[in-house]
């Protein structure tokens, strides 16, 4: 069985249908739209073969999960949640000091030691004050932090499940922390292709939402992919070569004219010629891996 297959079955991926970020309408009337280019697939695909971000999806740490999660239950009201949205965040306190280097360890085996980002880093990251972040009448209602704490949470890398250095940020009238992986930047590993710019350039790709499960056999794989409210759903077409698997999701006879702005996510299932096995899933919108959606996972050091 392949990293991927047992990096899904550990993390416990599960969940089926279709989710709607809005109320539906009925769809007007469609035309045909092209399947996606397999030229985007083909040149993700080998920009990936023999690339060291290839050797380090194999051989060191690439995590295929976002490096911030939410407090758990997700925020209190509309107002945090713009604010998180906004990167508009205020400090009262002080936090810890230099972090020098963490240690990252593998649940199947292996450890790697790596250097850290101090909590200060890591919260102006957080922080929008800087160029494209909230400024004027967005710059109101910040989250405040009043702490943090150096901890681990549980990512889904590569190679399968790890326990990753993070800095848990205590947020006030809050219970539960905001957590930001505490790995320096050196550790993000870049993509060999750079994402296609908008939506505009490629009105035949969408990006992926993420990684639903792979079958225990590895032949078919199950991905949420997004479409509009008029419509027929989205579709995901796989380019699969020894070295990785390059996902193209397009939306089906698309309508002309006007239509309300509304993302529904469906799940998707992606048959393959044969077992996925250790290639990598890549989606050809971003030239990334695909994410893999896992639950939350995370606890503080000494807990």
């Amino acid at each position: 069985m392949g990293a991927l297959c047992l990096l899904l079955a550990a993390a416990g991926v599960a969940g089926c249908g279709e989710q709607t970020v809005a109320a539906d309408v009925d769809p007007g009337p469609s035309v045909r739209v092209a399947a996606p280019d397999g030229g985007r697939a083909q040149q993700v695909s080998d920009a990936w073969k023999g690339s060291q971000a290839a050797r380090q999806w194999r051989e060191g740490f690439f995590s295929l999960d976002l490096w911030i999660q939410e407090p758990q239950h997700t925020f209190q009201n509309g107002e945090d949640k713009v604010a998180y949205g906004n990167r508009n965040f205020d400090l009262e306190g002080s936090l810890p000091g230099k972090a020098g280097k963490g240690t990252i360890r593998w649940e199947g085996g292996g450890s790697q030691t790596a250097p850290l980002n101090s909590a200060q880093k890591v919260f102006e990251q957080l922080d929008g004050d800087g160029p494209g972040g909230a400024d004027g009448d967005d710059d109101k209602n910040p989250l405040i932090v009043t702490g943090a704490k150096l901890g681990e949470i549980t990512m889904t890398t590569s190679r399968g499940p790890a326990c990753v250095p993070a800095w848990f940020f205590t947020l006030k009238g809050y219970n539960t922390p905001l957590k930001h992986v505490a790995l320096s930047d050196s550790m993000r590993v870049k993509s060999p292709v750079k994402p296609l710019e908008s939506q505009a350039q490629t009105d035949d790709l969408m990006p992926l939402q993420g990684l639903r499960s792979v079958a225990k056999d590895g032949r078919s794989i199950t991905v949420s992919a997004g479409h509009g409210s008029c419509d027929d759903g989205p579709a995901v077409k796989a380019l699969q070569t020894g070295d990785n698997v390059v996902l193209s999701a397009s939306i089906l006879n698309r309508a002309e004219g006007a239509c309300p702005s509304i993302l529904n996510i469906k799940e998707v299932k992606v048959k393959l010629d044969r077992p996925l096995g250790d290639r990598i899933l890549l989606d050809a919108f971003t030239g990334a891996p695909v994410i893999v959606e896992t639950p939350d996972s995370a606890k503080p050091v000494g807990s």
